[in-house]
């Protein structure tokens, strides 16, 4: 979480800097030194960033070492894993089409995906957007059955395994092993 911080800045000095760039022939003076002075503030090894105006790639550049203790650099090649950003990113699209009148949370999400089937009728037919966004469906959860212990990824994914019912305890991979 912490190295989208100093990305999120980044994104909001480019947001705000638009006035400064018609004052200024080269609007990314200073940028390196910014970068250099977030990373450390930051603790973070290394980042790459991009700027797109239009259909351009206007500026892109790698910072700092892929891992931290090893020499290879971050170059504009470099891969970085999402991890659960893409989470975000998700409910911020959909709440914009929710904003615009496109998506409403509480309509059923058959109504914009007919050919979602769960493995029970019942929650085929109520599970809702809004249940989707806020994890209210799933595999039941160890805690919600008399087990006492997750299940392993292949079991949760199983036809077999039983879902939960929209608004009930559940579980997903990610947060098996940690206790709620």
């Amino acid at each position: 979480m912490t190295i989208l911080r100093p990305l999120i800045a980044l994104a909001c000095l480019g947001l705000t800097s638009a006035g400064a760039q018609q004052r200024s022939q080269r609007p990314l003076d200073g940028l390196d030194a910014y970068v250099a002075k977030a990373m450390a503030d930051w603790r973070v090894p290394g980042l790459a960033i991009v700027v797109v105006k239009d259909t351009s790639v206007v500026f892109i550049r790698g910072y700092g070492v892929r891992e931290l203790g090893k020499p290879d650099p971050v170059t504009v090649h470099t891969r970085f894993g999402n991890m659960s950003t893409t989470k975000a990113f998700t409910a911020m699209l959909v709440a914009m089409l929710a904003d615009s009148g496109t998506v409403a949370f509480d309509d059923p999400v058959q109504k914009y995906e007919p050919q979602v089937l769960f493995a029970d009728p019942y929650v085929t037919r109520e599970i809702t957007v809004r249940d989707l966004l806020t994890h209210r469906v799933g595999r039941a959860s160890a805690r919600a059955s008399s087990t006492t212990t997750s299940p392993t990824r292949s079991q949760a994914m199983s036809p077999r395994a039983p879902p939960a019912r929209p608004g009930s305890r559940c579980s997903t991979p990610e947060s098996w092993g940690r206790s709620a």
